[in-house]
């Protein structure tokens, strides 16, 4: 069997929860209270693993790069760096997260809409796109690693931390291609995709990127590697060992190029009639299954891990507000270690998905958040939306709180300080904004 996949990336410090006082929800006990006293538990065990596996990778980066630079049509090139133009200070033009200061340590040059989100490595750079189509790691000083020319074409998805042959990249896909840059240094490589409009997902730790209605390819020594996906089976993540994960109402696969899927291997907790299962998602080497719970009443998720000798069953729970016949959204945190679960919406119901349910998969629980939550974004650390018109803020790590409505979301963390983007006249940018002295710290 395949080795257990590590956590892609996981920040070096995790944030302490942070709130002020004020932050609560005014007569909804039963929302902060579904939550309460709950903390972030990241072990030793998963951060020296992940150390391991990233040490283990330099040795085999410089072999995976050697084999690019054969076997690949897009021989790799050096990025020549050109400082991108961050600007020192400055007040950050909206009101700031309650939690982080006004005044920020640096902020972006206008940013490429498209482009969407910023990329966060190490919990101390950040990887983005200008709107001059420059691509720039810049460190939380401001200060640029690298940068390079975007490639033309129209962009088509965020810039994403991932890897390329064992080798950490920040990938895009624009135009007809998957453009990348290596973190360490910007090496510079790319793979043309079947199409402009090649679907592309990143639950693994490499894309994965649909080529046909029965096939999706990762990729290998700089190529598009092709796997043939079995019939009514969905692929949810692509891994760099060079396995696909798919899963099916019948079961799972570890699917690999040039071999033959096989009979899919049983769920460990199949639903009481397999036809009823559904395959919603994937984070990390975690797969998402729903089905009808035993009651016949509700829905039941169930999380199945890929642990290297097989995917076998993490946790389950009842998923609350939602009955069977549900269609389920999931929204990963980019930590990939919780997720929110809610309803999508239909095309009679032109509601935005509303999600009751947070999935922790470190503690392996299923917490009613007290309401229907409108999804707004989720990042490492925390969730934004709304609950019964309140925007809020939830967290595996800390009571549920009011959020004002003049208060920013937060893009992601990076350390300590937050990454928060402001919109005027049509130009974007992204502020590094420090922690808010004035706000007391939750201790963990």
């Amino acid at each position: 069997m395949s080795p257990a996949p590590a956590p892609l990336s996981l920040p070096d410090t995790t944030p302490a929860p942070r709130r002020h006082p004020t932050r609560h929800l005014a007569g909804a006990t039963a929302l902060t209270a579904s939550l309460t006293g709950l903390r972030r538990r990241i072990t030793k065990r998963q951060l020296s693993v992940a150390a391991v596996v990233l040490a283990a990778l330099v040795v085999v980066g410089a072999i995976a790069l050697a084999m690019h630079t054969m076997v690949s049509g897009d021989a790799p090139s050096q990025s020549a760096t050109t400082a991108v133009a961050v600007t020192p200070g400055g007040e950050f033009p909206a009101g700031p997260p309650l939690e982080w200061a006004k005044s920020a340590t640096w902020s972006s040059p206008v940013l490429m809409p498209e482009a969407k989100k910023v990329a966060v490595v190490d919990g101390t750079k950040v990887g983005i796109v200008t709107a001059d189509r420059q691509v720039a790691l810049v460190d939380d000083q401001g200060s640029t690693v690298w940068s390079h020319h975007l490639p033309g074409g129209t962009v088509r998805s965020p810039l994403t931390l991932t890897m390329i042959d064992n080798s950490r990249a920040l990938a895009i896909h624009v135009g007809d291609r998957l453009a990348w840059w290596m973190v360490d240094d910007g090496t510079e490589g790319g793979v043309a995709l079947p199409s402009e409009t090649a679907p592309i997902t990143w639950r693994g730790d490499t894309p994965l990127i649909g080529t046909s209605t029965d096939t999706v390819a990762l990729i290998q020594a700089g190529q598009l590697a092709t796997v043939k996906v079995p019939q009514g089976a969905t692929a949810v993540s692509a891994w760099t060992d060079g396995h696909v994960n798919a899963g099916a109402p019948t079961g799972w696969w570890q699917l690999k190029p040039g071999q033959e899927a096989g009979n899919a291997h049983p769920w460990e907790t199949p639903a009481s009639k397999p036809e009823t299962l559904t395959v919603i998602d994937a984070m990390g080497p975690a797969i998402a299954t729903v089905h009808p719970s035993s009651t016949g009443k509700g829905l039941e998720v169930v999380i199945h891990q890929d642990t290297g000798d097989g995917i076998h069953r993490l946790m389950a729970g009842q998923v609350p507000g939602a009955k069977p016949g549900d269609a389920l959204n999931w929204f990963p945190s980019s930590s990939r270690t919780w997720a929110i679960v809610a309803t999508r919406p239909t095309s009679a119901d032109k509601k935005a998905a509303e999600g009751r349910a947070l999935v922790d998969l470190q503690r392996g629980t299923v917490t009613d958040l007290g309401g229907p939550l409108s999804v707004a974004s989720v990042i490492a650390d925390r969730a934004f939306g709304t609950i019964n018109g309140q925007r809020v803020v939830v967290s595996p790590d800390a009571p549920t709180g009011l959020m004002s409505p003049s208060e920013s979301v937060v893009e992601e963390v990076l350390g300590r300080n937050a990454l928060v983007r402001s919109s005027s006249n049509g130009q974007e940018r992204i502020w590094l904004l420090p922690p808010n002295p004035a706000v007391p710290t939750v201790k963990k």
